[in-house]
């Protein structure tokens, strides 16, 4: 008798399982898994030499996020609350707009190929993590990797080419813009000083 009522009992606790998950679970709220911004926030780590090579190494961070999208995360039900359900938080999918090019301006000349206002990508370079990049790339070559996300994967941009006058008196404000695929351009600025 109880062979007959294992599978009576199972197919109850899955249709109660099934029904379970179709309703509200943890009351989480509505997830917003994307993000956007319109502001970098910028670190200068500073001058640091690293294998015989000197160069200032910059992070960048989104300020001002906005998230994006509502979506409802899947449920388990019971499962959930057996193996203590917690909620998604925003922003997990990344930026809903990745970066499509990279401006690098600076408010002074920095030698007699990029005179201030000038465009100076060419002297940057990429550092990153991620298996997916060769580690580091001239910035340039970032669009051969357009899945890579600046904010999901931790890269630094860093600049290796001195500028003509160094010192502990002469500071050079850069720019940085990040265009991004709908066309917005996010901004920042660092200061440094080269010595």
């Amino acid at each position: 008798q109880m062979k007959a009522k294992l599978p009576i009992i199972v197919s109850l606790y899955f249709l109660v399982l099934i029904l379970h998950s179709c309703g509200p679970d943890c009351d989480c709220p509505p997830v917003l898994p994307f993000f956007d911004y319109q502001q970098l926030d910028i670190l200068s780590l500073g001058l640091i030499e690293e294998n015989d090579t000197s160069g200032f190494y910059f992070d960048f961070y989104p300020a001002d996020v906005d998230f994006l999208t509502v979506q409802r995360p899947w449920s388990l039900g019971i499962l959930n609350s057996a193996y203590a359900c917690s909620c998604i938080e925003g922003g997990e999918e990344g930026a809903k707009f990745p970066i499509t090019d990279i401006t690098i301006r600076c408010d002074k000349d920095w030698n007699p190929d990029y005179i201030a206002g000038e465009n100076l990508k060419d002297l940057f370079l990429v550092r990153a993590t991620s298996p997916d990049m060769p580690n580091p790339i001239p910035l340039n070559d970032l669009s051969a990797y357009p899945d890579i996300d600046l904010f999901e994967n931790p890269i630094q941009l860093m600049i290796t080419t001195a500028p003509d006058s160094i010192g502990p008196n002469i500071s050079y404000g850069l720019s940085f813009e990040f265009t991004k695929s709908n066309g917005e351009v996010a901004d920042g600025q660092a200061d440094i000083i080269w010595e």
